[in-house]
């Protein structure tokens, strides 16, 4: 029987699909979930995954540096090529984003 409180029981539900959040995303990420764990709830790291995923989609899709690399393949090293003028075309593609809705784990 599951003796699980009804917070503690969402709490472990989130987690699980926080892992699988992660695993879509590059490795370098998992250390910042880890990292940020403490501090934290599982409902904010699950809303932090997704606005990962949605920046590194945007790198993968519309960054000529990044066009033909899998998202789990971007590394730290890549992200150092960005430039101030990458990150205000990310800003800019987040205020005309109409209903994209991303892909769930």
């Amino acid at each position: 029987m599951n003796n699980l409180s009804y917070h503690e029981q969402i709490d472990k539900e989130n987690i699980l699909k926080l892992r699988g959040l992660i695993k879509s995303l590059p490795s370098f990420c998992s250390d910042f979930f880890r990292g940020i764990e403490p501090r934290t709830s599982s409902r904010t790291r699950i809303a932090y995954a997704y606005d990962l995923h949605v920046f590194f989609d945007f790198l993968q899709k519309e960054n000529p540096l990044l066009l033909k690399i899998e998202i789990k393949d971007i590394t730290l090293e890549h992200l150092d090529l960005l430039s101030v003028t990458d990150f205000e075309e990310y800003m800019e593609y987040l205020k005309y984003r109409f209903n994209e809705k991303i892909r769930k784990s």
